[in-house]
This record gives structure tokens, sequence and C-alpha cells, in this order.
């Protein structure tokens, strides 16, 4: 489905025409989006006259599926003064989709309100199954997300923006942004009776989702069912601005539970930790396995009494397996006023330590475990005497802070501010075993330029694969399959109609193996002659668009 730009209201088709009306949201506002047992992709970002998919342009043709069904064409509303009120009179949903597969590319979500008036602008909710899913919630479906914005999310319960039950396929979201919105439970929530609930985020933007209650902000949550595993992948991201935005890391029920995150590239920087720590791990129920991995991000100038990354737990022992290497944490401290350094990370006698491997992290945090464990302190860099000037190249301000997005005002970029500064004391100075899988780094170029990895979640210098270019570009939707192969077995590209393209496939030194040509819907491709192991497989096409895929022979 191609869309038009323009606004696409989620209206029952009351007649709301009373201006100057103060009734309260009612379930007249609640008329979402359904889609039912469909394979559904939806594009926006069309002028009308395409004839291909790649001619579009989302930038210049907007696309909004919004939920301002009482004002419409208003669009200046304060924040949070009339966002976040209970008299709002936004639709309390976007979109509902059942047995489908859904793919949303290219789209504006935004004005939503999930909850109903006794709300009142407290983010408690009389009947929390109204706050669930409050942009997009899905059950018993697959569901991919690609360059949408979502924004301007008053109240809700779990899974403000995505709520999924019973997903078929991992949760898929990258190119994306998710700004000003809040009061509410948690942002993503995934349930799976008896099933896996996992999550892929890749090349996304997390900023100014605030509190405005009680209420703790948790980016993600997931509920667990006996023998249930999920598997989280946060990579090549940013959280910036935020207040109480919480990653809760936790395994609710028996023994032959799962639960397997990996943070990659993740720049997490000018947050609020006043009321939790940014990352805590806790198994508050039952003892399943945790499975923790923060490699190459930074953890910059945020505030708040909690530590950066908390594995204490609360309540019963966790069993951990712990792996942060080539980390970076700096200017974390208790408050503007207060600059004593907050915690990078807080161990505790609770967890069950199956396995750490920390080390190559960098801290002006002097007593951390970091720098003091001598398990922990292997490569490790002790900042507490080092300025940021001499840590990273950007320029500052009159009052010494990093212009961080660069003179471009563009995050993921070559000008971004916080790239380590040559010979600097993060300039090569990580563990080149980390980044085996890992082909770049958060402004897109290559994770490893010179012979060592640089600490953090930049690296410096410029040099780029083959299509790269800044910032967030429109992928190719391309799809390829079985992944992981097995060993002398075919692959299938799937080009769902976009143009030619080339598959080119390195091995995880950056080497040059093969490259394909492609040309039409669906192509086999002989991969027979690989050997074991990981690959780094690229698609280019005649625009210089690129997409990166990590595949395994097996």
């Amino acid at each position: 489905m191609w869309i038009a730009g323009g606004h696409y209201y989620v209206d029952t088709g009351i007649a709301l025409t009373d201006q100057t009306s103060e009734v309260a949201p009612s379930s007249g506002h609640e008329s979402p989006y359904l889609v039912l047992n469909r394979n559904l992709k939806i594009y926006g970002g069309f002028a009308g006259t395409e004839t291909s998919l790649d001619q579009r342009d989302p930038e210049a043709n907007p696309t909004y599926l919004d939920g301002n069904v009482y004002y419409k064409d208003r669009h200046d509303f304060p924040v949070p003064d009339n966002i976040f009120g209970y008299d709002n009179r936004f639709s309390k949903r976007i979109m509902v989709a059942y047995n489908s597969t859904l793919t949303l590319d290219g789209l504006i979500f935004q004005y939503v309100f999930g909850g109903d008036s006794s709300a009142n602008g407290t983010g408690h909710i009389s009947e929390p199954e109204q706050g669930n899913g409050a942009f997009v919630r899905t059950h018993q479906s697959a569901l991919t997300i690609n360059n949408c914005l979502f924004r301007y999310a008053a109240v809700g319960f779990q899974g403000q923006m995505v709520h999924e039950t019973s997903s078929t396929e991992p949760l898929r979201i990258t190119n994306s942004r998710f700004t000003e919105s809040g009061n509410t439970y948690s942002f993503f929530h995934i349930t799976n009776e008896g099933g896996a609930g996992s999550v892929i985020f890749e090349n996304n933007i997390f900023d100014n989702l605030q509190t405005y209650s009680s209420y703790s902000n948790i980016f993600f949550n997931t509920s667990h069912w006996p023998g249930a595993s999920s598997v989280t992948e946060i990579k090549n991201s940013l959280f910036y601005n935020n207040g109480r935005l919480q990653i809760k890391v936790s395994n609710y029920l028996d023994e032959s539970s799962s639960v397997n995150m990996v943070i990659e590239n993740v720049l997490v920087f000018n947050n609020d930790f006043s009321e939790d720590p940014f990352l805590d791990v806790l198994n508050p129920l039952t003892f399943g396995t945790i499975n923790l991995s923060i490699i190459n991000s930074s953890f910059i100038n945020n505030i708040g009494s909690n530590p950066v990354i908390d594995t204490a737990g609360k309540t019963g022992p966790n069993k951990l397996n712990l792996t942060m290497q080539n980390n970076v944490f700096y200017g974390n401290k208790i408050s503007e006023e207060d600059s004593t350094p907050i915690e990078s990370l807080r161990t505790g006698t609770n967890q069950e330590f199956q396995s750490t491997t920390i080390s190559y992290n960098a801290t002006d945090e002097s007593g951390s475990t970091l720098l003091t464990n001598n398990d922990y302190k292997t490569g490790s860099v002790d900042l507490s005497s080092t300025s940021l000037t001499d840590l990273f190249v950007g320029q500052t301000d009159e009052d010494g802070n990093i212009d961080a997005d660069g003179a471009d005002d563009k995050w993921f970029t070559s000008d971004d501010g916080f790239v380590p500064k040559e010979n600097g004391v993060l300039h090569n100075a990580g563990n080149n075993t980390a980044v085996a899988n890992i082909a770049l780094d958060l402004k897109n170029t290559n994770r490893l330029q010179e012979d060592t990895v640089d600490i953090g979640a930049y690296e410096l210098g410029d040099i780029r694969l083959l299509g790269q270019e800044d910032g967030l570009s429109i992928l190719p939707t391309l799809l390829i399959y079985p992944n992981p192969v097995q060993k002398g077995s075919a692959l299938y590209v799937d080009l769902s109609g976009l143009r030619t393209q080339q598959l080119i496939i390195r091995d995880v030194s950056g080497k040059h193996v093969k490259t394909f040509t492609l040309d039409g819907d669906q192509q086999k491709v002989d991969v027979g002659a690989l050997s074991s192991g990981p690959y780094l497989v690229i698609s280019v096409n005649d625009r210089n668009d690129y997409k990166a895929f990590k595949l395994i022979v097996e």
C-alpha cells in the first residue's frame, strides 16, 4: 500500500465540531486502523505520481497517521501543557494488527492519548488495558517498522509505542525516531505465552521521552512464561535528553527461561537517572538466566543518584552472564550542582555470576569496580584526570559542552562530537575481539579503522564500506533467508520490487569474499563455497543506498 503525503485522521466520523467544548476524550475517539489476517506493507512519502517505490520522498511528502481527531488542522499545541493534559481529545489508539505480517515504512504517527478521562494527567489509568499499545498494538503478528517517526503520545500503560502479544517474528525497528512522549509505564512491551518475545532495534533515536507523573518510564519490558527465551538487540542508536527512562532486563519465571540482551554502538547522553539506573538487571520472582552484552557504547553527561548500569538485583539471585568491553563512562554525575561521579557499574551479592568478560572500559569514576577489580581492570582506562576536550574531537561552547551532533545538527554523521581524539586515551585502546561481528560504528563508518579498535560508540576516521552515506537513509527493503544458512545450501534474496542491487559478502575481518548482481523480485544465491562462520552481507542499489546484514553459515 502506497500512501501520498498528508494527514490521515483516526476518526469515527462523529461530529466533533465544537472547538470550544471541554469534554474529555471518550470511547468515540477509538477507531484505529485495523489490519486483520493480512500480509501488508504500508509505505508513506509519495507525491502521487511515482511508479516505483524508490522514487518516493518522505521528507518532501510527510505522511501522518494522526490521532488529532478533534482539532484536525491545529498542530501548535504547547508541550507538555496540552499534549499531556487529560482534555486533549486525541484518539486512544492509531493502529491494531491481528494475525498479520505488517511493515510500516515512511510514516509519522502522532497525537495519541492512551487512557480515559480518569487519567487526569497523572499517568494513572482506571482501565490499564486501554493504555496498552497506544500507537501500535499487535497480536499473533510480525511487525517491522522502518523510517518512521512517533511523537506526541500522552498517557499509556504497557507499550505506549508498541505493545505485542504472541508475536510470530521478532519486532524489528530501524531508522526511526521516538520523541516528545511520556506518562506511561513502558514504551515497548512484549508478552509471549510460551514463546520468545524478541526485539531488534537498530539506527534509532529515542529523545525527549519524559515522565510527567509518578510512573517510571521503562523503555522496554517483557513478560516471560516457563521455557521462554527473548532476545533484545539495541544497536547503533541514541538515547538523548530523556527523563527517567530505564531499560529493565528481567526474567520472571523458571530456570528454563532466559533473557538475552545485546547493546552495541549506543550513545546514552544527557539523560536523567534520578529515579532509576539506565540499565537495571533484576530478577524479581524466579531464577532464569540473563545474558547481557554491552560493547563499544558511550555513557556521557547523564545525571542522577543511581548507577548507569545496575546488576545487583532486587530480590532472588540472578544467573548472569555479563560481557562489558570497549565502553566509555564520562561526566555522569549526581546533579548539575554536585559533580560527584555516579557509579558506572554496580554489582552486588544477589547474582550468581556464571561468567564475566569485563575489560577495556574507560571511566572517570576513580573508585569504579571497572578500575579496581582485578577481574575487570584488564585494559581499563582511568579518565578521572582527563578533560572532555582531551577525549573527543567536538567543538565546545562557552560553558565547555561538546557540540554533540556537530555543525550539521544531525546525529550519526561524521562531524558528531564524541568521536575519540587522535592519539587520545580512547584512540586505538579497545579490544578487537569484542568487535569481530560489528561492521559499523555509530556514524556508519567502519568499526575497525586502524589496527586496533577505539573505545566508545564512535571510531576515529572516515573509511566507509561501498555505498555508505552520512546519516539515516532509506534502506532497501530486502530480506535474506534462511539465516543461519546450512553450508552448501542456497541463500534466497527477496528484493520486493526494488531496483538492481549488488550483494557484497565480506568476512569478519572486512576482506571481500564475493559479489553478486541481483535483478528481480527473488533471487537464489549460491553460497555453497562459503566456509562455516559469520559473514557481513552488504546490499547496495544504484542510488548507493545500502543495508548490512550479519549472515551465519553453519
